[in-house]
């Protein structure tokens, strides 16, 4: 039982360094589209 809580625990983790990676991942694009690559 323990093992699935923190095995749960590890996945959310993992979820919210995942949506910050991709949230800034979208802002760098987005700035580098912003900023014309010609």
């Amino acid at each position: 039982m323990r093992h699935n809580s923190l095995n749960a625990l590890v996945s959310q983790e993992y979820e919210t360094i995942f949506f910050f990676c991709f949230r800034w991942f979208v802002v760098n694009v987005q700035n580098t589209s912003m900023r014309g690559y010609s």
